[in-house]
């Protein structure tokens, strides 16, 4: 009986961490994929985790930021402008954001906006080389 006891006892403990634990081994799957250089995978795992955090979270830009990079490398820049933008807005000092939103826009011919963005990128980051190559300074 006290065999019998122990048991269920191990086994709703183990079910309890199993129970824990799987939305963790769920997203770190998803960290992979949206890490990933397929831009189907990438744009499918970002997308899990962008779920999964809170709309506050500034961990959240990161993944904003991958997935518009993955949309971009599909040809889907006013996607990529918009996971862009959702980065500046809760992370606005990072200056590649801009810099990322500033390419998607001059890859849909809106070159004011583009510059617009490479120029806030330069106010934050003086020496950011990649905002300096596509500004041509």
């Amino acid at each position: 009986m006290i065999q019998r006891f122990r048991r269920s006892v191990i086994w709703l403990i183990v079910s309890a961490f199993v129970c824990i634990l799987r939305p963790f081994a769920a997203q770190d799957t998803s960290v992979k994929a949206c890490w990933d250089l397929n831009p189907d995978k990438a744009i499918e795992g970002c997308s899990e985790l962008i779920q999964t955090f809170s709309k506050t979270d500034p961990k959240l830009s990161n993944y904003f930021d991958l997935r518009g990079l993955a949309y971009a490398a599909r040809g889907r820049s006013r996607e990529a402008i918009s996971d862009y933008t959702a980065a500046i807005e809760l992370r606005p000092e990072v200056s590649s954001y801009y810099v990322n939103r500033g390419v998607a826009y001059a890859a849909i011919a809106e070159y004011q906006a583009a510059l617009t963005d490479l120029d806030h990128a330069l106010h934050l980051k003086p020496d950011d080389p990649d905002a300096l190559y596509y500004r041509g300074s």
